[in-house]
């Protein structure tokens, strides 16, 4: 590189994928995972715009006229003259997942927390039927490492036929798609409904690292404080969390971190530095909202990373305590070991019009921007609770998935970074930044009647919005 007006070809450490013909700025972005092998002819800066476009900026190209959720059938409320019907179970707390697999270790863990826990499975078309799905995971159980002196979590298995009876009092479970991961609101929904006082977002390949002696997740939930690492005088956009937690590599990061924040220094903390960077306090736990889980050997990593690097990723966890995330920071943070408090609840909600690899992440960044100036939403980032075991996936086809990710989130975090809402309440805002990211094309109009439904689904539940604070 530092060649004017040359461009190569790239070409990633797997033989199976080849990036060519990209514009200047998109080459230096991917300068530190790729390595030239073959010079191209050499063309101007205009050239290059020409034949392959322009980075996405996230400017308003279309209009959304707000008038419209009041006339469309979505806005109906009360939804149904039917009362929501309520299981006659007492769980406190409740794993929430969705899958068309059979029954997994992961879920098999989550099924044995105890009475406390209720472990809520959300079908779709592909998936098995409640009959075969449960009948498999009684066997898996069988198998499971907490023995079979653990008690039992209830356990609720949402298949089309039980999502459709239930479509008849709550719209949002209708007007969702099918065939999606997106069928996971209809779990968050129904969990809020229930009272949970809290809500583990879990994936099918995440296997919650619990004993019968030890549930980890009951420290988040029930300590009155927590001691944690906070960055002090952090100044960048974006913030990657995972080098305080001591991998055993040069370097990682998380999925959905914008790549033009990957290597800039500012966006990450050495542990060299720590001390110096780094106030070790305790907060309440009131004050924090969400705590994202590492996983242990396989953390949530982009597909450039899974196609260039080596895995798997050991932590040492040389801090010995958890990091609060900085309160002018972006961090992505996924639908896959997360737990939810009830006073965050609100930001549940996963998009469906983009794919199922950018979904939890937008949800995390539209979250946090969001969650300025309201109480208990602070994030912290906790030693790995849980252990990876993937499902088979193709690292092409999740590149492909992640394009948005690549190609959009910088423009994003920049939108986000800047947005000044209008409304007055935490549900107006929710609606009014959907309407600004339909506009910009970070998202499509569905998303902004879904959102505007799920709102609506809540206060339905009788769900209590945190309020807006002046400061």
């Amino acid at each position: 590189m530092g060649v004017s007006g040359l461009t190569y070809l790239y070409t990633f450490s797997s033989p199976e994928l080849i990036v060519h013909k990209t514009d200047l700025k998109a080459v230096l972005a991917f300068n530190h995972y790729c390595k030239p092998v073959e010079l191209a002819v050499e063309i101007n800066v205009e050239t290059i715009a020409a034949n392959t476009g322009r980075l996405f900026e996230g400017e308003k190209t279309r209009h959304f006229a707000r008038d419209r959720l009041k006339t469309t059938k979505i806005d109906r409320t009360p939804l149904s003259t039917k009362p929501i019907s309520q299981l006659n179970v007492k769980c406190r707390f409740w794993s929430v997942v969705t899958t068309i697999f059979e029954p997994t270790e992961s879920i098999a863990i989550q099924a044995e927390l105890g009475e406390d826990w209720c472990l809520l499975i959300v079908g779709d078309h592909k998936s098995l039927s409640e009959e075969d799905y449960l009948d498999k995971l009684g066997k898996q159980q069988s198998m499971n490492k907490l023995g079979k002196q653990q008690s039992k979590s209830p356990i609720i298995y949402l298949d089309v036929k039980h999502q459709r009876r239930l479509a008849a009092t709550l719209r949002l479970v209708d007007e969702l798609p099918w065939d999606s991961f997106a069928r996971k609101n209809v779990g968050f929904l129904y969990a809020v409904i229930h009272g949970a006082e809290a809500i583990w977002d879990f994936d099918d390949g995440n296997a919650l690292m619990a004993s019968m002696w030890h549930n980890p997740l009951i420290h988040y939930i029930q300590s009155p404080v927590f001691e944690v690492f906070e960055p002090t005088n952090f100044e960048a956009q974006a913030f990657n969390p995972y080098m305080l937690f001591g991998p055993d590599v040069k370097f990682c990061w998380p999925r959905g971190l914008p790549l033009t924040e990957v290597k800039n220094p500012k966006s990450y903390l050495s542990l060299k530095a720590a001390d110096a960077l780094l106030s070790r306090k305790q907060i309440e736990s009131r004050d924090i909202g969400v705590v994202q889980s590492m996983a242990r050997m396989y953390p949530d990593v982009d597909a450039i990373y899974r196609l260039t690097r080596d895995l798997p990723v050991r932590f040492d966890f040389p801090l010995g305590a958890d990091i609060l995330v900085p309160q002018n920071a972006f961090v992505p943070f996924n639908a896959e070991a997360t737990l939810f408090k009830p006073s965050s609840y609100w930001m549940l909600y996963l998009p469906v019009t983009v794919p199922r690899r950018v979904t939890d992440i937008w949800r995390s960044y539209f979250a946090e921007a969001l969650s300025r100036n309201v109480a208990g939403q602070r994030l912290v980032f906790s030693r790995p609770l849980v252990d990876q075991r993937r499902n088979p996936h193709s690292y092409l086809t999740d590149f492909q998935a992640e394009q948005d990710l690549y190609l959009k989130s910088n423009a994003l975090l920049k939108f986000l970074r800047a947005w000044q809402p209008q409304s007055k309440t935490l549900p107006d805002r929710m609606i009014e930044l959907y309407i600004e990211l339909y506009e910009r094309e970070f998202l499509e109009e569905r998303d902004v009647f879904l959102v505007h439904c799920w709102v609506q689904s809540l206060k339905l539940a009788n769900y209590s919005f945190p309020s807006i604070t002046k400061n």
